[in-house]
């Protein structure tokens, strides 16, 4: 059953419902700030999760085998190094191990053109081996091509590879068959390697977050940072998961005290990689094309669902501009929630912003904070009632729901719920949102039947730069770019 078409307001909440609006912030950042059950079946709704929250952490038992090897796939153009991202994730794997009484194996993972230089496969053995000294259970498989029996493994994988995404089907492919050569099906999502045809089959472990200071893995976030959960904090999730703190987010006044104490365990060996040469500010970037998507039924119109951060980025515009090519379109922005993740929300100032960028691009704009408070809170909290947690774990990073520590918070139950509310603007509209996105959009539709999706991946560039795939139906109305 479709849900009636709802109509936002583009105006600023009234004088008079601005208690009501204070409320509902201040009810958005109590629930944000918990942990959803660990344990919570998939079919649990959202409000009842939230219902159940806790401000404490409570870890989830892991389902790995004890003594299970967890493969950290170190994706590299010539010579492995580890960026401060990189040191942060392959501590959270050493510390997502000994959870599960099991050990970690770094395994070089050759990703780039050229031919690799000699001494790769050597500098894996070094990572491992300071790590060892510093207590953390890692061991090394060297370059993946010397292991056993990868030749019949790659062989094998590569016959069903479409191969369509080199970002992301090359290193699929090879951490797969990585996988299968050291016989393990758990692995954990480093930078660069991201779950393609190969790697959903396995058991896979995500990140906390992949924005990191470069060369800097002790330095507190920027002050106009988005904050966490809601952001990645390399402080707050070095602290999380080495078991230094168990909230959610962590206050500004106590960034120095995680700091100190993060530093105290972790820059040691830090400084140790540093003199052996065995980091780098800068990891490799993916070589992913730029490329638009279109599915499901054809649609006049399009919505393109947004969080409302303070500043509109390169990647954001470039989908703006590719929605408005192909359908009339409208920016629904969630300017509500984002006021309590930033440290200064310039919410007028904000506005003015997306609805400049939507003029500019011929687009209309709408926002949450437009909607009554009363009414808004209503129509979360029926998203919050109609999802479960079981579609959260579908709408979310793969490997997100596999963490023994740190895994759902409210933050990811009210976002989900609040871009509902924005992708409902109106009826029979298609929608828009980056590749990465689109198995949330998923998720939100479904229960109305076939939707209409425009995804677009790669870096930001014209319309006219990104391969179109589409399917035939859409042929037959010209676009609104190219009349």
């Amino acid at each position: 059953m479709r849900r009636p078409e709802r109509q936002l307001l583009d105006t600023q909440p009234r004088e008079n419902s601005k208690s009501e609006f204070d409320s509902l912030l201040s009810w958005i950042d109590l629930a944000a700030h918990k942990w959803l059950p660990a344990v919570a079946r998939h079919t649990m709704t959202l409000s009842d999760a939230l219902a159940n929250a806790t401000t404490t952490l409570t870890e989830q038992q892991s389902t790995a085998d004890a003594r299970r090897l967890l493969l950290f796939p170190l994706a590299h153009h010539g010579i492995p190094q580890l960026t401060a991202g990189l040191f942060h994730q392959l501590i959270d794997a050493c510390c997502e191990a000994r959870r599960a009484d099991a050990r970690v194996l770094i395994a070089g993972l050759p990703v780039g053109r050229n031919e690799r230089p000699a001494g790769a496969a050597r500098t894996v053995d070094r990572i491992a081996e300071l790590f060892r000294a510093f207590g953390w259970d890692v061991e090394s498989a060297g370059d993946i091509s010397a292991l056993d029996g990868l030749g019949h493994h790659f062989a094998t994988r590569a016959r069903t590879t479409a191969y369509t995404r080199r970002a992301i089907d090359l290193p699929d492919l090879l951490a797969a068959s990585a996988c299968d050569a050291v016989e393990t099906d758990w692995i954990y999502l480093a930078d660069s390697v991201a779950p393609g045809r190969h790697l959903h089959g396995l058991s896979c472990t995500a990140p906390f977050g992949r924005l990191h200071t470069p060369g800097k893995p002790f330095a507190p976030p920027p002050q106009a940072a988005k904050r966490a959960p809601a952001g990645a904090d390399q402080l707050w999730s070095a602290g999380l998961t080495l078991g230094l703190t168990d909230k959610v987010g962590i206050g500004w006044q106590w960034h120095e005290h995680l700091q100190a104490e993060v530093r105290a365990q972790l820059g040691p060996l830090w400084k140790k990689l540093m003199t052996a040469e065995l980091t780098c500010h800068y990891g490799i970037r993916g070589e992913e094309p730029r490329r638009v998507t279109i599915s499901g039924p054809l649609r006049d119109t399009a919505i393109l669902p947004l969080f409302g951060a303070p500043r509109v980025s390169a990647a954001t515009e470039t989908l703006i501009a590719t929605a408005a090519a192909i359908r009339p379109t409208t920016l629904v922005v969630d300017d509500v929630t984002p006021r309590i993740f930033y440290a200064d929300y310039a919410a007028d100032e904000i506005r003015n912003t997306y609805a400049a960028v939507a003029k500019a691009h011929g687009c209309q704009s709408a926002f949450l904070s437009g909607i009554e408070p009363a009414d808004l809170a209503s129509r979360i909290k029926t998203m919050l009632d109609l999802f479960t947690v079981g579609d959260l774990i579908e709408a979310s990073p793969p490997g997100r729901a596999n963490r023994s520590r740190g895994t759902f918070t409210g933050y990811d139950a009210i976002h989900l719920a609040a871009m509902a509310v924005a992708c409902t603007y109106h009826a029979d509209a298609a929608l828009a949102a980056q590749a990465h996105n689109v198995p949330a959009l998923q998720v939100i539709t479904r229960r109305d039947g076939h939707a209409a999706i425009i995804s677009r991946s790669g870096p930001p560039g014209a319309f006219n730069d990104h391969e179109l795939r589409l399917e035939p139906i859409w042929l037959s109305k010209p676009f609104r770019g190219y009349p």
